[in-house]
Parts: C-alpha cells; sequence; structure tokens
C-alpha cells in the first residue's frame, strides 16, 4: 500500500456505502488502500462495508473517537502499513474520479505539501470555503491556493509530515478545529498548504452550524442543559476545551487567550440576554456525554 484514505464513520452507513461506491467508481490506483475508522456504529455499518467491499480495512472505535480520534487511528494503522501518502475524507465528500490521483500526483511533485480539494454542494454550482488565510476563510481562486490551514473534508499530505509534527491533537481538539490547527502546525513547519482548483469534490451533507445565539433562540432544552450541551460535550463546535485550545494554537498565548476571553463574553452576554427575554422550558437534559 503506497497510499492510504482514511475515513472516520459513525453510524451513517447508507453514506458510507456511497462514499465507496464513489471511490470505486474512480477506478483509483491498485496501491491506494482505504481505511475506515468505524467509531462504534450501531446501524450495522461495518458488516455492510465488509459485504460490499472486502478490500477495505475496517479500524473499530468505541464511539468515543470523534473525528480526530478516528483520523488519529487511521493514520496509524496507514503508517504501521508502510504509507508513503495519507489522504484524510469525510463519508459525505464525493470526490470526483480524477481528483485524488490529481492531489496525488501533485504531492509527489511537491514532497512537502498538503494539498486540499476543491469543495463544491451538493449540485456542485456553489464553491465552499475550506481553507483559510489568517482570520479569512477562502476558496480556491486559481490553479494552485496558498492557505494557511484546510478544512479536512479531503486533504492529501505525505506521511513524513507525521515524523515532523506528529498526529493531530484528539485530546484537546476531538472533534472540531483539529483539521485546520494540524495543517497550520504543518505550514509553521515549513510545509506548504494548498487548495487544489482542478481536484473536485461535491459535499452531499455540508451543514450550516448555527451560532450560539440561534442556538439559544431555538434550543427546546433548560438553561442548565443548553449550556452543557452548547458548551462542555465534545462533539459541540462550541466545546470550551477545543475553543481555548484552537485559539492558543493559532494566535499564540497572550493574543489567543484574549480571543477566547472576548468570545467567552460574547456568549455569556447572549445566554443572560435570551434568559431575561424568554422562559427557559423545564426539558430534562438528556444529551448525556458527548
Amino acid at each position: 500500500m503506497r497510499a492510504a484514505i482514511i475515513i472516520p464513520v459513525h453510524n451513517r452507513r447508507e453514506v458510507t456505502l456511497r462514499c465507496l461506491g464513489q471511490l470505486r467508481d474512480a477506478m483509483l490506483p491498485a496501491d491506494l488502500g482505504i481505511i475506515i475508522v468505524d467509531d462504534g456504529s450501531t446501524d450495522g455499518t461495518a458488516a455492510a462495508v465488509t459485504a460490499a467491499f472486502p478490500d477495505v480495512i475496517i479500524e473499530p472505535g468505541d464511539g468515543e473517537l470523534f473525528w480526530t480520534g478516528g483520523i488519529v487511528k487511521g493514520m496509524r494503522r496507514a503508517l504501521a502499513e508502510g504509507v508513503a501518502f495519507i489522504f484524510w475524507l469525510n463519508d459525505d465528500c464525493l470526490p470526483e474520479a480524477d481528483a485524488l490521483p490529481r492531489i496525488l500526483e501533485h504531492l509527489e511533485k511537491n514532497p512537502r505539501t498538503i494539498c486540499g480539494a476543491s469543495c463544491f454542494t451538493k449540485d456542485g454550482t456553489v464553491q465552499v470555503e475550506t481553507g483559510f488565510l489568517q482570520r479569512q476563510r477562502v476558496i480556491a481562486n486559481g490553479s494552485v491556493t496558498e492557505v494557511d490551514g484546510l478544512s479536512g473534508y479531503c486533504v492529501g499530505m505525505p506521511a513524513t509530515v507525521c515524523a515532523d509534527i506528529g498526529l493531530p491533537d484528539d485530546q484537546r481538539l476531538p472533534h472540531y478545529g483539529a483539521d485546520g490547527i494540524y495543517t497550520l502546525h504543518a505550514k509553521r513547519n515549513g510545509y506548504q498548504v494548498v487548495i487544489l482548483q482542478e481536484a473536485r469534490a461535491n459535499l452531499i451533507d455540508e451543514k450550516w452550524v448555527p451560532s450560539v445565539e440561534e442556538r439559544a433562540k431555538s434550543s427546546p432544552l433548560g438553561c442548565a442543559a443548553f449550556i452543557r450541551a452548547t458548551f462542555f460535550a465534545r462533539k459541540s463546535p462550541f466545546f470550551l476545551k477545543s475553543q481555548y485550545w484552537y485559539h492558543r494554537y493559532k494566535y499564540g498565548f497572550l493574543l489567543g487567550g484574549v480571543f477566547f476571553l472576548v468570545k467567552c463574553f460574547r456568549w455569556a452576554w447572549t445566554m443572560v440576554f435570551y434568559w431575561r427575554r424568554r422562559s427557559w422550558p423545564a426539558v430534562p437534559d438528556t444529551t448525556g456525554p458527548s
């Protein structure tokens, strides 16, 4: 196996099978293997994958890996297989037939490079902002667009990056932010990070992430349950621990701390504002640990 595609999955059997079918139809090189990290799915994902795609490697999880833990487990398996290149791929991201070969070709010609696909909405008409420059989200605006960091929808990298900077931080950034911080960390250690315009992929489940204010307006949870689900659930985009480390990694201890505290103040003000203006329903906290 010269390269490995790592796909973290959880309870999206049909989405996962569709993604694998897309990869099969793309006629990928024979030495490009696929590693599914199934994080405790209860919908029969692993069995369905094994039945339909017997050559796919399945690494089991316990339901607590989340995105970053799944990626880390897959990267460790890929490194154990002795691969030269590693791909991250979300199962709701469908690369076009030539996308991964184009990324692989770019990586071979540019050894110290991390390369992301140019991602579009489901119908292929609107390009999604998958990179960032400083505090600005960006799309591909040329054949090769250099960025500071990438979202992990469809990203290729040389395996040497793991020896140079280690693996993504699955403890501090268990679900959100690890992709951008890892690729930013690589750039700060001498790697070029780019979006390749000709390597296209479509996102079949592109999600809009509501702000804290929008969540507070519409949440059926009681106040305490809302705070727990929003700021203390590891899978939440507003998980305080991840927010702190994301800002610290990206901006440094002092400036990152200031940005983090400003965000916390804004969120607290939002909570107070809506708490005073609405009657929080007494819905029990059924979110559980996440």
